[in-house]
């Protein structure tokens, strides 16, 4: 517990009361969020974090007032771990983020995200990911980052899709007490970069955000999975053979039409089901990201990328001065092979910024990636990327 000025910053895991605590807690941020006049309640809106049982509390740090012990201010700090193959990377997404209406402007938001961004630092994390405003959060180390690919499915195509005979295929909405469904996508989630979902969680997170999860069955047993947001953007779409690619667009079309599918770029199966299809497609920055051990994400991001594309032969050497520590490294490419290894002489190394890190490593069109030798360039931007479901 931190003492400040007339309030304290404490840790939610701190609180002996925990009901009391997480009822409190939902109460500030549906108020916060001016969720009571809109009709909305965060229990509702993410069920993953707020539904039955949870204990988002403990995963929050609070303003708290002195006097009284009302909760003034929060950010949220929830742990995900991601893999790449059976290789964990502790994450942390960071959400509910505010302060009570009548305190904004105090610099208690500031102050709650500083000790968040420490507590994470402390932790472990190697990153962390938010959907907030870059301008807004740029102060506490997060840049809009990372590489997404949206993909227009137009009515017309759809149509054509949908007319074709499917006759082993069956596209069935989710329910939660579907066991044999949920144990198949927390089982069977083959996808190279991945967030760890339990099966007695897997309904809540994929229908949080007003989700509309879907099973695809072939034959009778299941398939793939797809989920939409607003009754037609896909934020996840996932088959365990590519070849139920197709099959699973043509049954979405004909339930939600049109359609903008997001994917990440290593997922080259959908990606290559999706471009003859699209009306348009673009790419973009994924979501707002926050690098804490670069060596460590790195070196699983260079992996993922030689796993989709060839990577140049080459050597990079960097001094990153990020926000948890600086950081000596050397990202080099051998016969196709990437490895960051620590760096000892730095004497002729890039002298990085943590946000010129952040833009050269996961961004495109830095100006600084144009003074690189061409296969150092040709790396970058890694693809880093987060799953809709698990945004919080």
């Amino acid at each position: 517990m931190a003492e400040m000025n007339g309030f304290s910053i404490v840790d939610g895991s701190e609180f002996g009361d925990r009901q009391a605590a997480n009822r409190a807690y939902l109460e500030l941020i549906n108020e916060a969020f001016g969720f009571n006049e809109a009709g909305e309640d965060f229990a509702r809106l993410l069920p993953k974090l707020f539904g039955p049982s949870r204990d988002p509390a403990s995963c929050t740090t609070f303003a708290v007032d002195s006097s009284d012990g009302r909760l003034l201010a929060c950010a949220g700090r929830f742990p995900v771990t991601f893999y790449l193959g059976d290789k964990p990377v502790k994450a942390f997404g960071i959400g509910n983020v505010c302060a009570r209406k009548e305190l904004r402007n105090m610099g208690l938001m500031s102050q709650v995200m500083k000790a968040a961004v420490e507590r994470m630092i402390e932790d472990g994390a190697v990153f962390s990911f938010l959907g907030g405003s870059r301008h807004r959060y740029s102060h506490f180390g997060f840049e809009r980052t990372g590489v997404a690919y949206k993909f227009d499915l137009s009515e017309k195509t759809l149509k054509k899709l949908a007319a074709e005979d499917l006759p082993a295929y069956v596209l069935k909405p989710l329910a939660a007490e579907d066991g044999a469904a949920l144990r198949f996508i927390a089982g069977c989630d083959c996808r190279q970069w991945r967030a760890n979902r339990g099966a007695a969680d897997m309904f809540d997170t994929l229908s949080s955000w007003h989700a509309a999860p879907y099973v695809l069955y072939k034959n009778s047993r299941p398939c793939g999975w797809a989920v939409i947001q607003d009754g037609r953007k896909v934020t996840e779409a996932v088959t365990v053979d590519p070849t139920d690619n197709l099959p699973l667009l043509s049954l979405l079309g004909r339930l939600h039409s049109p359609l903008t599918v997001r994917i990440p770029e290593y997922d080259i199966g959908l990606f290559d089901a999706l471009l003859p299809l699209a009306e348009n497609w673009r790419t973009g920055a994924d979501n707002c990201f926050n690098v804490l051990n670069y060596k460590a994400l790195l070196s699983v991001m260079m992996e993922l990328k030689a796993g989709c594309s060839k990577l140049a032969d080459g050597c990079l050497d960097v001094v990153v001065n990020g926000i948890a520590r600086t950081e000596s490294l050397r990202i080099e490419v051998k016969n196709g092979k990437p490895s960051v290894s620590v760096l000892s002489d730095t004497a002729n190394a890039l002298k990085l910024s943590h946000k010129d890190a952040m833009c050269l490593f996961f961004n495109r069109g830095l100006p600084l990636s144009r003074s690189l030798d061409p296969a150092p360039a040709s790396w970058f931007p890694l693809p880093l990327y987060v799953s809709s479901p698990d945004d919080v």
